[in-house]
């Protein structure tokens, strides 16, 4: 039971508990008794002994003896109420009773006095204790399943027309949350979407602060509905008004969470890391292990995609101490973590052992249990790597029916990429493109450009400047008047002098102050009419700047999605060598698709740099050189050992330029790598990219193995490698010269066909 109450918490919101009287409202039993000495019937009297007895229920750290109280002043309304007989005042003690039977856990006494309460309330005019009366119903009902999250929510949407006819706005809109709250549970994200929007509004209508509850709704139905920008937006909202709220609860544990998980699904993994771990460590400090285990779960995933191997198993091991390992499901999720990481590190025999602990528990899970949606992904690379693709057909058509099931488009995604790889490893090369087709229609579908994004915040920036100039113009207009007072009481402190001195002389200044202040009206009348033709003028000037930034930001953006897709495809390809490699068994064809494979890949990095970059026309080639050897020497780690040795300046190049270059590099390295070192050796491989003479570029590549065959000539050697260098040099109208020099040297100059930025 503490497990599915912990899952409906980190998968929606939080359900609240009772619904007795806003915080601001609750007054102490000293003051609703001050009403007493007011009442003037019996009546009256009766209904205020009942406030006065919630004032005790409400009552912070109320114990027995309050509740004891509270019981005393039922019974007088009661006997109070033997005489009126008044249906209000019954239907009232029947409440207030209903709240002290719950406190003293007395649910079936509480539910039976709530239940005949509602019913006599049912037949009055009293909306708003009607409403109360019904969310007191709720505290009674079960939340485990979606059966009972739909009873649950028909008691609120009963409240909820008391509430508007009372026009009590605070209770409308947190009824409507947690309606929202419940339409998130049963996947009804549309219909969650629009209540919880309205409930917003009207916490906003009445100036209510603590909204970090009703953004972090907003944020996790957003990333349900794939509206990953929304999602990102609604949760740093929700983080930041925790902030001025200084709220560090365990509420700010599951905003961060969720904030985490909309960043992850838009594919920006280091600040999901960033959020996840702040999760991470409030979940320790309350030493809340459901939470504990979920966050270490998503940040330990956020690691792997990082390529952060041994800082995830270093998280897994530091945390597991803080998880129930005898329940399944808290097992289940370490145990995912180890496999997914040793599978990444190809260590399988190791990754192995998980698996089978995996696969143990798997026959006591529901297939349709959302918590198992990462072992559906974990198992699916392990069994393809592992060979076991009928293993792996089995998980990938089950993870794709559980996600449709429970309408989780980013889970539908995810599950048909896996079927796309499972397909792809077993050669079903036809429903493979299916799969992937299915998954980039999704993905499409649910991707909202970042564009919309960018376009608000510059509105948001632009109503702000708008707001200051708007405040120095109100500040230069009260100047403007204070110095009309100064100059007029100077006047008529003039005006004195002049009548007590010369007398006769009255007239003729009252004739000149008012010739004056028709002058002056004129000339303000003038000045206003400039001023309105300049704030015009203004106007259409910032009209006329935004809609030209809009233009190039769009351009920009569009630019940069290009590179991205480009890159995304040049991945998808070399995901497919990867796959078909593994089916051949003639050597020459398999490092024939490893030499395609790196190539492929150096013109990735080109891609990944133009999209990560505000500069979408050049590359920087220091960092770009960094990563592409950092890749070449990863990718024959089995090879001798071998050392880099960069010297490479701050130069950036246009693309035409970068992707030749990046080819020339990688076929060098690659060729030093295979052929320049004796098995055993510890060879060095340096790389030089230098400004030289007249703004030529020198770059360098040499080693310090065995060097060129003495008969080595390049312009007869017919090798596709050489080949490739000698095309590529001449496309980007370099020279290529080849020496020995304490090993192999290859130099290449060239001149840039752009403005460079140039080391310093």
């Amino acid at each position: 039971m503490t497990r599915k109450v912990f899952l409906l918490f980190i998968g929606c919101g939080f359900l609240l508990s009772c619904f007795c009287q806003d915080d601001e409202n609750i007054k102490t039993p000293a003051q609703v008794r001050q009403l007493l000495k007011s009442a003037t019937s019996d009546n009256d009297r009766a209904v205020i002994l009942l406030d006065e007895a919630v004032a005790y229920v409400l009552k912070p750290g109320s114990e027995g003896p309050d509740m004891d109280s509270a019981l005393q002043l039922i019974q007088q309304a009661g006997k109070i109420n033997n005489t009126l007989h008044d249906k209000h005042v019954e239907a009232k003690s029947l409440f207030v009773s209903a709240k002290v039977f719950h406190d003293q856990g007395d649910t079936a006494a509480g539910h039976e006095a709530i239940g005949q309460s509602i019913s006599i309330y049912k037949t009055l005019m009293f909306p708003a204790e009607t409403g109360e009366a019904y969310l007191h119903l709720s505290t009674y009902l079960p939340t485990f399943d979606l059966n009972d999250v739909d009873v649950k929510r028909k008691v609120f949407a009963d409240a909820l027309p008391y509430f508007k006819q009372a026009g009590n706005k605070k209770r409308q809109a947190d009824v409507l949350k947690e309606l929202g709250d419940f339409d998130v549970l049963s996947r009804k994200f549309g219909l969650a979407l629009n209540e919880l929007k309205e409930s917003l509004a009207i916490y906003q209508s009445i100036g209510y602060k603590k909204l970090q509850g009703i953004y972090d709704l907003l944020g996790i139905t957003s990333t349900s509905l794939g509206d990953y920008p929304d999602a990102v937006e609604y949760g740093l909202l929700a983080a930041k008004i925790a902030g001025q709220q200084n709220d560090s609860s365990m509420q700010l544990c599951t905003i961060y969470s969720r904030l985490a998980t909309a960043y992850a699904n838009w594919e920006k993994h280091t600040e999901s890391a960033i959020y996840q771990r702040k999760a991470l460590d409030i979940a320790i400090h309350f030493n809340d292990y459901n939470a504990v285990m979920v966050t270490m779960t998503n940040l330990c995933f956020e690691l792997v995609k990082q390529e952060q191997y041994s800082q995830a198993l270093a998280l897994v091991n530091a945390t597991k101490k803080y998880l129930r390992l005898e329940d399944d499901g808290d097992s289940a999720y370490l145990y995912t973590c180890y496999s997914m990481t040793y599978t990444r590190l190809k260590e399988m025999n190791l990754a192995g052992e998980y698996v089978h602990k995996i696969e143990a528990i798997l026959p006591h899970i529901d297939d349709r249990d959302p918590r198992f949606y990462s072992v559906y992904s974990v198992l699916v690379p392990y069994y393809i790597a592992n060979h076991q693709y009928e293993d792996a057909e089995k998980i990938a058509r089950k993870f794709l029916a559980s996600s449709k099931q429970n309408s989780s488009k980013p889970h539908i995604a995810a599950a048909y990429l896996a079927n796309f790889r499972v397909d792809s490893a077993r050669g079903n090369y036809k429903a493979a493109l299916g799969y992937y087709q299915s998954y980039k229609l999704l993905s499409d579908t649910i991707f909202k450009e970042t564009k919309a994004f960018q376009v608000a915040q510059m509105q948001v920036a632009m109503e702000t400047e708008k707001k200051d100039n708007e405040i120095k113009l109100n500040q230069q207009d009260i100047q403007l008047l204070k110095n009309k007072s100064d100059i007029e009481q100077a006047v008529f402190h003039k005006k004195n002098i002049i009548r007590n001195f010369i007398i006769a002389s009255t007239l003729v200044i009252a004739i000149i102050l008012f010739a004056l202040f028709k002058l002056k009206q004129r000339r303000n009348a003038v000045l206003q009419l400039q001023q309105n033709k300049i704030n015009s003028q203004n106007k259409a000037l910032e009209k006329t700047i935004f809609e030209k930034n809009q233009l190039l930001t769009e351009k920009e953006w569009l630019v940069k999605e290009i590179h991205h897709r480009v890159k995304n495809n040049l991945q998808i390809i070399i995901s497919l060598l990867n796959s078909q490699s593994g089916y051949l068994d003639n050597k020459e064809a398999i490092a024939a698709i490893s030499e395609s494979r790196h190539r492929m890949q150096a013109m990735s990095l080109i891609h990944q740099k133009l999209y990560q970059s505000e500069d979408t026309k050049s590359v920087n080639m220091h960092g770009y050189i960094y990563e592409l050897t950092e890749y070449l020497e990863t990718s024959f780690a089995d090879k001798n050992k071998i050392s880099f040795n960069l010297d490479i300046d701050n130069i950036e190049l246009d693309i035409a330029q970068a992707i030749p270059l990046g080819l020339i590099l990688n076929e060098a390295i690659t060729n030093a790598i295979k052929y320049a070192f004796v098995p055993g050796d510890n060879g060095c491989i340096s790389v030089k990219m230098k400004m030289g003479y007249e703004h030529k570029i020198d770059l360098q590549v040499s080693d310090n193995g065995k060097g060129f065959p003495e008969n080595f000539q390049p312009g007869t050697n017919n090798s596709l490698g050489m080949l490739l260098i000698n095309g590529l040099v001449k496309q980007i109208g370099g020279e290529l010269h080849f020496k020995n020099q304490n090993g192999a040297v290859m130099q290449v100059s060239f001149k840039p066909d752009k403005d460079l930025n140039y080391p310093e």
